[in-house]
């Protein structure tokens, strides 16, 4: 049951560095079918299957990045060092293509019978992030709505998109407002944020 494949791979949204410069954001997610039961550490999150039966379970792992360019050096050594200590001298350089970068991480599980996603994370490294606020920086809230989407495309059953009310990237009453914008409202105790969806 548990194989991972790639889901999908793709150009999602644009996100600007820590100096302001404009990037294309990239989101490669895998996607893993799990067994669901009663003892899972999700159960909290995730509705219960009926007793003494499993569920099936999505694990989603996405890698949000950003592609940024390979430049090949040519260095020219000399003979000898010179007197300053240096050993050579670069001769050329060459753009090789492009690697990616990854700039940030993000987790879902998906119960396709119940209806049900709980989004774990989708957030930028601190390098990338514009501000320790996500509602004052759009590079945030671009990633964590392509993260919904691709949740969504992958799990089109999904009904009720949940979320931990804390993400330890960011202040709690900070990320609970965040969240408030993104449309979701606590459930219960506080333990996670839900939203209705499609």
């Amino acid at each position: 049951m548990e194989q991972t494949r790639t889901a999908l791979d793709e150009l999602v949204g644009e996100i600007e560095d820590s100096r302001g410069k404009r990037w294309g954001l990239r989101l490669t997610v895998t996607m893993t079918e799990e067994a669901h039961d009663r003892c899972s550490p999700l159960a909290g999150f995730l509705p219960y299957p009926p007793k003494g039966q499993r569920a099936r379970r999505l694990y989603l792992r996405g890698t949000p990045y950003v592609l940024v360019p390979q430049w090949v050096l040519a260095v020219a050594l000399y003979p000898t060092p010179k007197p300053d200590g240096a050993i050579g001298e670069t001769a050329g350089a060459s753009l090789e293509g492009m690697a990616p970068h990854k700039v940030g991480n993000c987790q879902a599980w998906a119960l396709l019978e119940a209806g049900v996603a709980l989004v774990w994370e989708a957030y930028l490294f601190e390098s990338w992030r514009r501000s320790h606020d996500p509602r004052e920086d759009g590079s945030a809230r671009t990633l964590w709505q392509a993260w919904e989407q691709a949740v969504l495309r992958l799990a089109p059953t999904t009904r009720e998109l949940r979320t931990p009310s804390r993400e330890p990237v960011y202040d709690t009453a900070i990320w609970q407002a965040f969240l408030a914008g993104m449309g979701y409202r606590p459930v219960g105790e506080g333990l996670f944020w839900a939203k209705e969806v499609g």
